[in-house]
């Protein structure tokens, strides 16, 4: 087993709040029109405005090609800022990239400038003290903030087929090139990209120095985006489920089985590995929400 069995839960249980609260909000985020052609009635579901403007208009494989561009220089920022010395630049980036998403994802709930307000303190708590709790609430509130923007992006299949890339390349980083692990270790002190499980209760208030595995201060690891990938395809479906639908709850409940086949891939993971050894989680997790894409289609 990877983790000590505390550890594993924490992990299980972040990611299951992660798709549920990146599903409710999505579908809160919703809103619906009635127009009258001729003498017909029709009911017309659409995404409002983000209380950061306008999100992108492309769609489908034109909206692969985006997040994958996205991601390569997100990446390439990422590796940039690491070699600088001066905390600034780093600073800065990650500032920026958790206020936008966690603005977005309180405003579906709240008015825009409470939601700005409480982005801007929990991203300038993030950059000042990088401590697992701070963390782990900024990822939780940043990943429905990156589903409510690109979600509406994708249909249900063109999200699998981001997925299986976002799988391959996943292996391919870790297993192959292994960068990933690099970029993971060499990012900890700067650049706050995964969820963060300390072995040791007193560490959750003890900022990050590295991470390893094997060290006397152990932490567990779910990168950010093992969690933000699945919940773009589990919100997909629920925009389809919904237009057929017409029901929240329902769009809600048929999408289930795909963030239970994510859950089972990530547990497959967690028990069947190595303690000493890191993995690309998205691979299992992708499988896994495969087939539950697939039960999710036929009860649809």
């Amino acid at each position: 087993m990877k983790h000590p069995w505390r550890v594993l839960l924490l992990i299980i249980g972040f990611f299951v709040f992660s798709q549920l609260f990146s599903l409710a909000l999505f579908l809160l985020d919703i809103h619906q029109e009635t127009i009258v052609v001729g003498n017909e009635s029709i009911n017309i579901s659409y995404h409002p405005d983000t209380v950061m403007g306008s999100r992108p208009t492309q769609r489908d494989l034109g909206a692969i090609i985006y997040i994958v561009i996205a991601l390569f220089i997100s990446t390439l920022i990422a590796l940039l800022i690491l070699k600088m010395t001066r905390p600034a630049p780093w600073r800065l980036f990650m500032f920026l990239a958790f206020f936008t998403a966690i603005s977005i994802a309180l405003g579906v709930l709240l008015p825009r400038i409470i939601a700005l307000l409480l982005g801007a303190i929990i991203a300038l708590l993030l950059v000042k003290k990088p401590i697992p709790i701070i963390i782990n609430l900024a990822h939780l509130l940043a990943i429905p903030g990156i589903v409510i923007v690109f979600a509406p992006m994708l249909s249900p299949l063109w999200a699998l087929l981001l997925l299986i890339v976002i799988s391959i390349y996943d292996y391919i980083s870790v297993n192959i090139t292994g960068h990933m692990i690099k970029l993971a270790k060499r990012s900890a002190k700067k650049l706050a990209v995964a969820l963060v499980v300390p072995y040791k209760k007193d560490e959750w208030v003890s900022e990050i120095k590295s991470i390893s595995i094997s060290q006397k201060r152990p932490i567990a690891i779910l990168g950010g985006g093992d969690l933000a990938f699945p919940a773009l395809l589990l919100a997909s479906f629920a925009e389809k489920a919904f237009n057929v639908l017409g029901s929240r709850l329902y769009a809600f409940l048929y999408s289930l089985p795909i963030m239970l086949g994510s859950v089972l891939g990530l547990v497959a993971l967690l028990i069947l590995g190595s303690r000493n050894k890191f993995y690309p989680a998205m691979p299992l997790i992708t499988l896994g929400a495969t087939i539950g894409l697939i039960i999710s289609f036929l009860l649809l």
